[in-house]
């Protein structure tokens, strides 16, 4: 199977989540951690968001044409997702004017999206807690483990609702996965003890419950890649 949060004919992920930062790096670590082929589109890993643009003025040739022709009462009641071009702006490269993907004097196909001052791959890369570090150490721990590059998946029992987990394993290699969906904290048991190897929130825990099992704390929206003890 192949997973795809977001391409160039669906709203950007970011925008069906409300802007929530903490649910992006959550879909993030779920992406690169399933059993399948992880797809990212251009701007995912950045956060990048749907950028507006008036149904009348789209350059998409379908919706672009039916919203030409009809009369203005009709075109507002018309539904913006059918305007693919919020999600095909130019890759942000950086926070000038041409986001790296044109001379600044150029205007490009598809205007730039508002929010290039902070979210770009130049700004992120230095920044160690952004969205592009967390996908480029999620994709490298893929690429680096047989566990999640190829192994086996077995779902994982959990005392809470909103939490979905998951065991990756592969031969000896053995990595858990845990998400929080909810709004609110919630724990997880685990039998033993596990190392972090990968956290959505700094404040995620591993602590000893006793009678050899553990209990994993888990801040609302986010999610952790444990190595079982």
């Amino acid at each position: 199977p192949t997973y795809v949060l977001e391409n160039h004919d669906r709203t950007r992920s970011l925008s069906r989540v409300g802007g929530d930062l903490a649910k992006a790096r959550v879909l993030a670590t779920m992406l690169c951690t399933l059993r399948g082929v992880p797809v990212v589109y251009q701007g995912q890993e950045i956060g990048m968001t749907n950028r507006y643009i008036p149904l009348r003025d789209a350059d998409d040739p379908i919706p672009g044409l039916l919203a030409r022709r009809l009369p203005e009462a009709v075109n507002r009641r018309l539904p913006e997702r059918l305007n693919r071009d919020e999600v095909r702006t130019p890759m942000q490269w950086t926070a000038a004017p041409g986001v790296g993907f044109c001379p600044d004097d150029v205007a490009p196909w598809l205007p730039v999206n508002d929010n290039r001052s902070d979210r770009n791959v130049a700004d992120q890369s230095a920044d160690p807690s952004s969205l592009l570090s967390l996908y480029r150490t999620l994709l490298a721990l893929r690429s680096a483990s047989p566990a999640l590059s190829g192994g086996s998946l077995r779902l994982v029992d959990s005392d809470a609702d909103e939490v979905l987990a998951y065991e990756r394993s592969d031969g000896e290699e053995r990595l858990l996965v845990v998400a929080n969906l909810g709004a609110r904290g919630a724990e997880h048991t685990i039998t033993g003890g596990a190392d972090i190897v990968v956290a959505t929130d700094p404040s995620i825990t591993v602590r000893v419950a006793g009678g050899g099992r553990s209990t994993v704390r888990l801040a609302p929206n986010s999610a952790v890649v444990l190595r079982p003890a």
